[in-house]
């Protein structure tokens, strides 16, 4: 254990990287199984109320990072 309390933010900094790595691709994934706006458009796809607060929540996290 003293090895992994002595070198606690090198794993938090692996683990943040892992992370990113795996969103990054799960994000692509996604992207192309469902595609964008233009999917949204092509398709006359309704955008639902959780969908809509789920993006609201997401883009004032993002902002967050910004104030």
């Amino acid at each position: 254990m003293e090895f992994i309390d002595a070198h606690l933010g090198e794993f938090a900094a692996l683990l943040t990287a892992v992370f990113w790595a795996v969103s990054a691709l799960a994000f692509e994934t996604a992207t192309l199984r469902l595609g964008s706006v233009a999917g949204e458009i092509l398709y006359k796809q309704k955008v639902t109320i959780p969908e809509f607060t789920g993006a609201l929540i997401s883009v004032c996290g993002v902002a967050l990072f910004f104030i």
